[in-house]
């Protein structure tokens, strides 16, 4: 492994649960000229059609339809018979927000008559923010030198404690004990105390915290007594 925190998708590849995590995405598209009948304007990803809702400026609306196929079927057609390309219409903005969250809701925006459909950009966007909020921050806190190897598994499991601290997503604490039946079994658990009480607290802090613990600190040269903070 790298010297280096890990990336976004390294990060989902391993928590995947925080894929939902995160505000809704958005972005727009203008309607330049005259849509041809037929025209489509799609929002579509990897696993396919995604139901979105949507407000137009001019004040023409689209409806939600009952699956995905639906909703994109009643996009298209509100642009093939010309919902959106009265005279008023030319200019304004199609804001499209999407219908689910975190990094699930980056849609790609395809259209089939570029020239009247112009995209603001290539996908909806901001649905990632909290997760590479997140990820930065964890990030801060690795110390590249003392982690060596072992960086991007230490950011990986940092970034989703502070996830599920903040959102409660992918929780759970060290089992410290169980009973089936009549019997039971107690387990002999470590009790960390300030902030390694915390961390300890859900599952993701409890593996940063053993792989923190298997770092090899060496002292500063010249002070003995002083070794590097990881």
């Amino acid at each position: 492994m790298a010297k280096a925190c890990a990336t976004l998708a390294e990060f989902l590849v391993i928590a995947p649960e925080f894929k939902t995590v995160g505000p809704q995405s958005a972005g727009s598209v203008t309607v330049a000229s005259q849509p041809a009948p037929g025209d489509t304007f799609t929002l579509a990803d990897s696993s396919g059609l995604l139901p979105v809702v949507e407000s137009f400026q001019a004040g023409v609306d689209f409806s939600i339809g009952v699956d995905e196929a639906a909703t994109a079927a009643n996009l298209a057609a509100a642009i093939s018979l010309g919902a959106l390309a009265t005279s008023a219409a030319f200019g304004a903005t199609l804001t499209i927000v999407s219908a689910s969250t975190g990094t699930v809701s980056l849609l790609g925006m395809i259209t089939s008559n570029p020239v009247a459909l112009v995209l603001s950009g290539p996908t909806l966007t901001g649905g990632d923010a909290q997760v590479l909020f997140a990820l930065g921050c964890a990030c801060s806190q690795i110390n590249l030198g003392c982690w060596g190897d072992k960086a991007d598994c230490g950011h990986v499991y940092l970034t989703a404690y502070l996830l599920s601290s903040a959102t409660g997503t992918g929780g759970g604490g060290t089992v410290s004990s169980k009973k089936i039946d009549k019997i039971a079994v107690t387990y002999a658990v470590a009790t960390p105390s300030g902030a390694d009480a915390l961390l300890q607290s859900n599952k993701w802090g409890a593996l940063y915290l053993q792989m923190r613990r298997s770092l090899f600190v060496a002292p500063i040269p010249g002070r003995r007594f002083f070794p590097v903070v990881c």
